[in-house]
């Protein structure tokens, strides 16, 4: 799994809360939320939102020297690089399969709102949410 704590980021906590971005094959998975019993979309439905993608942050854009570099901030800088090539591919992959089997195209959600995080009793066992529903 890939992670990027968003608490660490002053300019997203406002929007996101203090969440930790986690992204894995199997958060695209649809659960059921443990107290309200809600179903979610699974995200390759027409109307299910794609993935939220993490903007530009200063912090991680310069390069760094793996010698000069505590342990810690090398595994972050990694992992948000990743992120930041892999969901801006990933959502073009869902919307491109929703353009090609949604059968009414004005369905199709391309709106970048889920965030995804571990699954926990505290979130009703869910692995994302939309980010409207947050607050």
């Amino acid at each position: 799994a890939y992670q990027v704590d968003i608490a660490k980021f002053a300019e997203l906590t406002p929007k996101l809360g203090s969440h930790v971005f986690t992204f894995n094959k199997h958060w695209t998975k649809a659960r059921r939320h443990k107290d309200t019993r809600e179903q979610q979309l699974w995200m390759i439905e027409c109307e299910s939102p794609v993935l939220f993608e993490l903007p530009e942050m200063a912090k991680y854009e310069l390069p760094f020297d793996d010698k000069n570099t505590d342990a810690q901030y090398s595994k972050e800088y990694k992992q948000y690089q990743v992120l930041r090539i892999v969901l801006p591919a990933f959502n073009n992959a869902l919307i491109a399969f929703k353009e090609k089997h949604c059968k009414n195209s004005s369905l199709i959600n391309r709106d970048k709102t889920i965030i995804t995080h571990e699954a926990t009793m505290d979130n009703g066992n869910v692995l994302y949410h939309i980010v409207d529903d947050l607050f």
